[in-house]
């Protein structure tokens, strides 16, 4: 959610600033070394921004490891040790990891899409789609402002999914293979932003393009998509490897027996020690393949492109 209102707040600073620039020269007939110089300028507030939210992030977690229920917790969470079990042969650590992957291959295969898709066609496909042609041309239609706006339309639909599985369980996809067929249907987003107004580089219109709004609505869809699905992957891929994960008593019985000079925590009171260990591991490898589904889907969006 952090992340996502970090997103939400530097694209709203960036368009701010593109709108901005294009009221205070939209009477002068701008160079692209001007274009360049205001983009460029509008980058550098969002980095700027961005990295005052990552120094003040820090000093929070700096700030909160101080305290004295926190500290306790790592120092338990330090000095666990997974417990193998009696029945099974030690496993070495890349065995394990092994392991735990093949148990949740439909949740790694469902992150790995997601951000294939998004990445694919956000931002190198969605930002070189041009306002359709209006017979009274308003701010609205500039370019800069428009790709500007659909930047904070995509940031404004990944907060709400990644809010919408928190708030009900009907937006949380609980089962592997039903998380695998949603994420394999966003594939559909490719064609469908390639039917939207795309200007190729030479510069040749469409004869037919999909209207301003519906393109504004894929954009919002593609982002509560993401925020929704990838949620419900990181809550529910892990709990699959904690058996009766729906129950709370044994959890409330290890509560009852910890020190009372530690605050509850669910996450470190789980019903066996050994499923929280593989419970952890498989966070670790589902942001794993978080990051090699965006390396992969920015090697998408180069055949994207060569779409158009």
């Amino acid at each position: 959610m952090g992340q996502a209102l970090q997103g939400v707040f530097g694209s709203m600073v960036n368009f701010i600033g593109t709108l901005i620039a294009v009221l205070l020269d939209q009477s002068d007939s701008r160079s692209d070394i001007t274009r360049a110089r205001e983009n460029a300028i509008s980058a550098m507030i969002v980095f700027i921004t961005t990295i005052l939210l990552q120094i003040a992030t820090r000093v929070c977690f700096a700030r909160a490891a101080q305290i004295s229920s926190v500290a306790k917790h790592v120092k338990n969470w330090e000095l666990s040790e997974p417990t193998q079990s009696s029945t099974s042969d030690y496993e070495s650590p890349l065995q394990h990891l092994l392991t735990i992957q093949k148990k949740i291959w439909p949740w790694i295969l469902s992150v790995f899409m997601i951000f294939v898709v998004t990445l694919g066609v956000y931002p190198a496909l969605t930002a070189k789609v041009r306002p359709v042609s209006h017979a009274s041309p308003s701010i609205w239609t500039d370019v800069n402002v428009f790709v500007a706006l659909h930047i904070v339309v995509m940031n404004i639909g990944d907060l709400i999914g990644r809010r919408l599985p928190t708030l009900t369980a009907f937006f949380r996809i609980r089962r592997g293979l039903v998380a695998v067929l949603i994420t394999g249907l966003r594939f559909l987003f490719i064609p469908l932003f390639l039917a939207c107004n795309v200007i190729p580089v030479n510069g040749q219109s469409k004869s037919f393009a999909l209207p301003d709004f519906v393109f504004l609505f894929l954009v919002l869809l593609l982002g509560v998509t993401t925020g929704c699905t990838a949620t419900s992957v990181f809550l529910s891929g892990p709990q699959f490897l904690v058996p009766n994960h729906d129950g709370a008593c044994a959890s409330e019985v290890r509560a009852s027996q910890a020190d009372d000079d530690v605050e509850h925590d669910p996450l470190l009171y789980q019903e066996e020690e050994s499923s929280t260990h593989d419970a952890g591991v498989a966070s670790l490898l589902l942001s794993f393949w978080l990051v090699m589904g965006l390396t992969a889907g920015s090697g998408l969006s180069f055949a994207v492109l060569a779409m158009i």
